[in-house]
């Protein structure tokens, strides 16, 4: 569930086509180490070490 606040983050991956966050067809992120440290915007669902926010 997003909390509507604009996220900072800079460096995103513009080339996978995996979905956005601003889609809302992903909901974590990932940074990738084979996409030269780009952040990847992922589904929390994945089993991959994420960054992910929890409110409440």
């Amino acid at each position: 569930m997003s909390d509507k606040k604009a996220l900072n983050f800079t460096n995103w991956n513009t080339t996978s086509g995996n979905g956005t966050m601003e889609d809302g067809s992903r909901n974590c992120v990932y940074m990738s180490e084979s996409l030269d440290y780009k952040w990847v915007a992922a589904s929390c669902v994945e089993k991959i070490n994420f960054l992910c926010y929890h409110a409440g």
